[in-house]
């Protein structure tokens, strides 16, 4: 269950990096290059056979950069990007998960439940546990997901606001563009740290939040089970090399 609701929130993702991946495609070629455009669109229409070129062309072309989209989303989903993004720069998956541990510590550690000082050995375990747990908890896993596969598409976002910022400033300095470059920089550079101060200032503040409510509602919907599970997985355990 877990994994089809993993893979569903990534087609989400890659649904939505897709347009905001076409959108500023579009919006750099067009904002940089519109004189240009423009220019080429009125030699076309002065000349006939440039026009049948061009419609010819455009359709192949069109295609390419669609099939071209696909192949890089696809790509990256397979290659689980957004969390090779989290796990090398960011790390809020590892924090959250540090997080899970010390409030399932706490909350075995309040009930007394036999193993409890033995859980800090097996961190694997724990997060088991807890999604044994959560599982249960619909309203609150749901709300999970949407949390992490908004700062997902949130990261994807801030990467290509700074590709298309070092693209429009090395644009800018190579064609020496006047303000057309300057304001594209300017308005990747704000979209991408809106975004961010967005991103760790509220959305992953609620997903650290987020599973201190989740064991919260463990202790008061499972505490029995919980005291069950914690000295069946953990009471028996020996330190290990």
């Amino acid at each position: 269950m877990a994994t089809e609701k993993t893979q569903e929130m990534n087609e989400h993702i890659a649904q939505r990096v897709r347009r905001y991946f076409i959108f500023y495609t579009a919006g750099f070629v067009l904002f940089l290059w519109w004189s240009d455009l423009l220019a080429a669109a009125q030699g076309l229409l002065k000349n006939s056979d440039q026009l049948d070129f061009a419609k010819g062309l455009a359709g192949p072309a069109v295609a390419l950069f669609c099939a071209a989209v696909l192949f890089l989303l696809h790509l990256g989903r397979d290659w689980d990007l957004h969390n090779v993004l989290d796990g090398r720069i960011f790390g809020v998956r590892r924090k959250t998960d540090q997080r899970i541990q010390t409030a399932m510590i706490e909350a075995a550690h309040c009930i007394r439940a036999p193993g409890w000082d033995r859980m800090e050995l097996d961190p694997r375990g724990v997060r088991y546990l807890f999604c044994h747990f959560v599982n249960e908890q619909e309203p609150l896993r749901s709300l999970a997901f949407t949390y992490w596969e908004q700062y997902f598409v949130n990261l994807y976002n801030i990467v290509l606001c700074g590709v298309g910022l070092a693209s429009s400033v090395t644009v800018w300095v190579v064609r020496r563009h006047g303000w057309p470059g300057l304001a594209a920089s300017v308005i990747f550079l704000a979209v991408g740290a809106a975004t961010a101060l967005s991103t760790f200032r509220s959305l992953v503040e609620k997903i650290y939040d987020l599973p201190v409510q989740q064991v919260a509602e463990i202790r008061h919907s499972n505490l029995e089970e919980f005291r069950q599970e914690v000295e069946r997985r953990f009471s028996g355990h020996e330190e290990s090399l």
